[in-house]
Formats: C-alpha cells, structure tokens, sequence
C-alpha cells in the first residue's frame, strides 16, 4: 500500500462465499499540527489570547508557535477571505490582519516532527474608537497547510480569545487583579467582636504603548456598598497601610503601588447587636496620571468581592441537651453511674444555616482544683 496523505479515506471490503461483512472505513487522522503559545498549548479551552488597545492605531502583536507532528514537512498556505470568524467582527480590522499573515506565509515550512512561529498581529477598526468599556470578543482563525506543494489541503483552527481596552494610561484594563479571596466571604460574628481575612492585590499593570514595561499605581483606592444595615465598619489593611472603608465614595488607601504583588487583610468590627445581617460589596481599584488627570485601571471589574456576615450572640446559637431534655445549667452524672456506662450529650446548632461552630471541652481548674489545664477534645 502506497503512503498515505492525512484526511484521505481506507475502505476495506472483506469476501468469503456464503458470508456478509460490512465495509470498514477509516480516515487518516487529521489532527497533524498542534498550537502553543509561550508554550501552552491551544486548545478551545485555553484559547490564543491577545489584548488590544483601541487608541493603538498599530495593534498587539503575539507570537504562534505551529507544531508540527508528522514524518514530512508541510507547507503554511495563504489565509483565505473567509478564514475569520469573530464576535463583534466590525471592531477589528481583518483586512490588516489577513494581510499581515499573509506576507509571511511563503516563507514558512514547518519542518517533519519540529515547530516554526506565526506572528499574530491584531488591531482595532474605526468602529472601536467609540467604544467606552472594555470588550472580550472570541473566534477564530482557520489555516490551511500542504505537504510539499500538493494541492490538498488541511486545515487547522486557532481558537482566540481577545480583548480591547478602553481605558487610558494603561495598556490592558482591568490589570490590578484581586486573588485568594473567598466570593462571598460569610462569617458569623460575635457582637462587639472582629473578624479578618487575608488576600493577594497584584499590580499587572503596563505602560500604555509599551506592554513589556510595569507600571507603578499612583494611587490603589477602596470603598463598600451595603444593601442593609451595616451594623459596624470595614478596615481595610495594604502594605501594613490601614484605612476604615467609606460608604459609596472611594478611599485612598495608599500612594505609589509598585508592579507586582501586595497583602492585604480585610477586617469587620461588629457594633452592640445582638443579631444582624450585613451584606457588603468591597470595591477596589487602582489610579494612573493621564493627561486628562488620574483615571481608573479597571473598567469592569472593581468589584472585587463580597461579604456575607452574621451577627450573633453564638451562645444563643448553641443548646445542650441530656437526651430530650434541654440543659438549662449543668450536665449531671450521678456517683451511682459506672465507670464504662455511656451517658449521651447532644449538642445542637440552631444556627446551621450560618455554617459550623467549632466547641472546645474544657475542665474548669477554679472549680476543680484536680482538673487538667486546657481544652480535652473538639467537635465540628
């Protein structure tokens, strides 16, 4: 049997008298080449991504390396009119993007077995110029490949994920990234009490013209929104900086943020009340000086989490019961009760939908002079 180009078909038909047997076909598997970017691979969920500036008449340009995975070497043929299919295609110039693509195609073979790289060079159409937030369009990009110069061809899919920034001073919007922060945060709270938890703020922001260069934040703000009462107050604490959030209306809470990755601990003081529910929105963001005066870095994602807190006296959360009858004072055992008879505590949690309480077991030493110091066991 001769060799055998990718996509073509084997049909085999086997006889024998007084017999029938279907015929089987196979097709020569066309998944020939593979696509990374800094050596991820593409695939439809971890897409080509490239962000683009509209006020950046030249466009973004990002690097596609094209795999090879056969014997022979294959040929990158031209990109055709209708070899792209994007979202919100009048806000991208296509035209400039085939063109460009295909200036370098006669000069790319990817050899047998080995890898050569693509220049993806994306930019904005008129269209985009009265754009106002940020937009996140998909689609993708068919190519075409030949071994040698045959006339078959096979074509391959290059999935992209794409963004166009708006806003200004900035490269990329929405680059000061919040991480390790639980959405929603619930807690429960004592009265007159405090709760904390700690998270990460990454500056990734970059000079506007220039992604490869980091930019310092001149300013990194914060505020909360509250859709009830807020039954005490918000400290927010960044770079061992700490401010009390405002209700509405930014807060600075800190100048000059450098590139890179910062902690900060979100704190709630609870007031005298005994029961309450504060639902909050925690916002943070980020200032750059333009010409137009300090601007916001990120357009659309400000919101950086929100807060579920109960207020409870949690003594009231917790009853005690020696089988059906609630404890109101002491838990008895009886000098007449054996060393290994069993006598059953139930411990119930009337405040189950706020989640679980954590009890500790713990020996009195002022009543018992005899008894072991600290905590015995704890339930969940």
């Amino acid at each position: 049997m001769p060799s055998l180009n990718m996509g073509e078909r084997i049909i085999i038909n086997i006889d024998k008298s007084g017999y029938y047997a279907e015929p089987v076909e196979f097709t020569v598997e066309q998944n020939i080449l593979s696509l990374k970017q800094d050596n991820t691979k593409i695939t439809d969920n971890t897409p080509f991504t490239i962000n683009i500036n509209k006020a950046n008449p030249d466009g973004t340009e990002r690097v596609l390396t094209i795999v090879n995975n056969t014997d022979y070497p294959l040929r990158l043929k031209p990109f055709k009119d209708n070899s792209f299919s994007f979202r919100y295609s009048n806000y991208l110039n296509l035209s400039k993007l085939q063109q460009s693509l295909n200036s370098q195609v006669g000069n790319i073979v990817i050899p047998a077995n080995g890898e050569e790289n693509l220049r993806i060079k994306i930019a904005t159409s008129q269209d985009a110029e009265e754009l106002t937030q940020t937009l996140n369009i998909t689609g993708n990009i068919i190519g075409y490949v030949s071994v040698d110069n045959s006339e078959s061809e096979y074509p391959f899919n290059i999935p992209i994920s794409l963004k166009i920034s708006v806003g200004e001073g900035v490269e990329e919007d929405d680059c000061l990234v919040i991480q390790g922060a639980n959405n929603p945060w619930k807690q429960v709270v004592s009265s007159n009490d405090s709760v904390s938890f700690s998270f990460d703020i990454f500056n990734n922001c970059k000079v506007k013209g220039n992604d490869e260069q980091s930019l310092a934040l001149d300013t990194i703000r914060a505020k909360i929104v509250n859709s009830k009462d807020i039954f005490g107050s918000y400290n927010l604490m960044v770079d061992g900086k700490t401010i009390t959030l405002s209700e509405g209306s930014y807060t600075t809470i800190l100048k000059n943020l450098a590139p890179g990755e910062h902690r900060a601990v979100l704190t709630y003081y609870s007031l005298d009340k005994k029961f309450g529910d504060v639902e909050t929105k925690i916002y943070i963001n980020g200032q750059v000086k333009t010409n137009d005066g300090l601007k916001y870095v990120n357009t659309t994602k400000d919101v950086a989490f929100t807060t579920n807190i109960a207020i409870r006296k949690i003594q009231d959360c917790i009853d005690f019961y020696d089988g059906s009858k609630k404890i109101n004072d002491m838990f008895v055992i009886t000098k007449e009760t054996n060393a290994y008879d069993v006598k059953e505590l139930t411990v119930k949690n009337n405040c189950a939908d706020l989640g679980r309480f954590r009890l500790n077991f713990c020996e009195d030493i002022e009543t018992n002079p005899n008894a072991f110091e600290g905590c015995l066991e704890d339930l969940d």
